[in-house]
């Protein structure tokens, strides 16, 4: 019960900052996230992980667009042009990560982290939860994938409390 609780909480909190706007209050870093950074759920990039001295990550942060808000952005970016509009997102979504800046966040010593696709085989996407050494080895070796997905990351008391994994269909 606790657990739905709190996604409903940070559920909340991140739908009532997306409807708020999209203008950068004078108190956010060049990536966006709020300084001091505020308790909600932010999108985007773990770059490290360190587990020593009670843990801290590498958050680049980014935005996720749908629709022509996506195609704009992607046409912007490079990715197509106004001729391949219609084809280029075809599952219609685009990762707008536009200011690549790492911002290192501290680790709630109980943080939880769930992956989707890690280990998935003939379960498909679940939530499975893996602890924090595993995770940090995973994100830590360039050779893997794990650093180049975007997750979920919520924010509590200015501490990473959750990381998520984002489904990419």
């Amino acid at each position: 019960m606790q657990k739905l609780i709190f996604i409903l909480v940070i559920t909340a909190v991140a739908m009532g900052s997306y409807w708020l706007g999209t203008q950068t209050p004078q108190n956010q870093s060049a990536v966006g996230l709020p300084i001091p950074f505020r308790d909600g759920l932010y999108l985007g990039f773990i770059n490290k992980i360190q587990t020593t001295d009670g843990g801290t990550l590498v958050f680049d942060d980014a935005v996720w667009l749908t629709g022509k808000r996506g195609e704009d952005a992607a046409i912007k970016a490079g990715y197509c042009d106004e001729e391949t509009r219609s084809e280029c997102l075809p599952n219609d979504y685009f990762i707008e990560n536009t200011k690549k800046l790492d911002e290192l966040l501290p680790l709630d010593p109980s943080v939880v982290i769930f992956m989707k696709t890690w280990n998935a085989g003939d379960q498909g996407i679940v939530d499975k939860e893996i602890g924090l050494e595993e995770f940090s080895n995973l994100i830590n070796d360039s050779s893997l994938h794990w650093n180049k997905l975007p997750y979920n990351i919520s924010i509590i008391n200015k501490k990473v409390v959750q990381i998520e994994e984002v489904y990419i269909p």
